[in-house]
């Protein structure tokens, strides 16, 4: 399941399997590197991730920092 998330005050689009698969990060990775579980990074990306707070800013910085892959200019 692909998840898009739109931010509260930014309407900025996160995908956030799309990110960890730029990154190449497993839902470990990422979870370390947000310093947060595992169970949260399955949330984020198939419920739903926060609207506001450290977190969002950060998945936004991250997200904007991000290359696509080629399979997303394609």
């Amino acid at each position: 399941m692909c998840v898009m998330h739109t931010g509260h005050m930014s309407k900025q689009l996160i995908d956030i399997k799309t990110l960890r698969e730029r990154r190449n990060w497993t839902q470990g990775d990422m979870a370390k590197f947000f310093g947060v579980d595992k169970a949260t990074v399955w949330r984020w990306e198939n419920v739903k991730i926060p609207e506001r707070g450290a977190a969002r800013n950060a998945l936004e910085r991250e997200w904007a920092n991000s290359k696509p892959l080629p399979s997303e200019v394609a």
